[in-house]
């Protein structure tokens, strides 16, 4: 069955915002729940973006066995934080836990946990369960921001 946002009850109207009681409905069944079913270790890195109203539509509640990234779209890429309206929240999580990384830039911390994870994998030669390992980098969302090194090395590739 193939999935548009657009043609998917309850997401028809453009994105998840902020205050939005909207999710992927709970019936639809994800590609990391099918895989649980297999045998497969699952982990989500990044951008979520599909419900998180209630816990149930969040990832780890939707298959995923951890999530490290933030549940809505156009957060700060240093300090986590997403505005709407008058409204500032803080939305950068390790699993359901608040993760505490603030000045860290995010592309740095899923590079990094992705790398765990697949560390930690390959360190156990007895590893029988495959592994199904999503990551969505923010480097490509809005609001396009960047670490001082990037700005400094890659002045030739900007666009003005």
């Amino acid at each position: 069955k193939q999935w548009y946002q657009r043609r998917v009850r309850g997401l028809q109207h453009n994105v998840i915002f902020p205050p939005m009681p909207s999710g992927l409905p709970l019936d639809e069944v994800t590609l990391p729940q099918t895989l649980k079913k297999y045998g497969y270790s699952t982990h989500a890195i990044g951008k979520w973006h599909l419900g998180f109203y209630q816990w149930a539509y969040t990832p780890t509640y939707r298959g995923f066995d951890s999530h490290v990234g933030y549940y809505v779209g156009a957060e700060d890429y240093f300090q986590h934080t997403r505005q709407y309206n008058n409204y500032t929240g803080y939305d950068f999580r390790n699993n359901t836990a608040v993760f505490e990384k603030k000045g860290v830039y995010s592309s740095n911390v899923f590079a990094n946990q992705a790398i765990k994870i697949v560390e930690d994998y390959a360190s156990n030669p007895d590893q029988q369960q495959p592994l199904f390992l999503y990551v969505a980098f923010q480097a490509c969302h809005e609001p396009l921001e960047s670490t001082p090194f990037f700005e400094e090395n890659c002045q030739s590739i900007f666009l003005t």
